[in-house]
C-alpha cells in the first residue's frame, strides 16, 4: 500500500502530459480513501479479532472490505484508461 501511496502521488504531480489531468487525482483520491478506510475501519476491527473469535466482527470486517475492494478497482480501470491515452 506504501508503493501504491507513493506511486499515485508521484502520478498526480508529475504525470505525463497525454495523461488526463482528472484521472490521476482520481487515482490519488481512490487511494486516499483505501488508506483512511483500511486505518479507520479495517484496523480496529482487526484489532478486535485480536483477542480471540466473534463472528460478528468477521462479518462487520468482511463487509467494510467491500468499498477498498471497489475503490481498488476503480483506480485499476482510471489507470487502464490513462494508459490507453499515453499509447494513442
Amino acid at each position: 500500500m506504501i508503493v501504491e501511496l507513493a506511486l499515485s502521488v508521484a502520478l498526480a504531480l508529475y504525470r505525463p502530459t497525454a495523461f488526463p489531468v482528472a484521472a490521476a487525482w482520481a487515482c490519488l483520491l481512490l487511494t486516499v480513501l483505501v488508506w483512511l478506510a483500511t486505518f479507520f475501519v479495517s484496523v480496529p476491527i482487526h484489532d478486535k479479532l485480536s483477542s480471540g473469535y466473534n463472528a460478528a466482527h468477521i462479518a462487520r470486517l468482511a463487509r467494510s472490505n467491500w468499498p477498498r475492494t471497489a475503490a481498488w478497482s476503480a483506480r485499476l480501470v482510471i489507470l487502464a484508461l490513462g494508459t490507453l491515452a499515453l499509447l494513442r
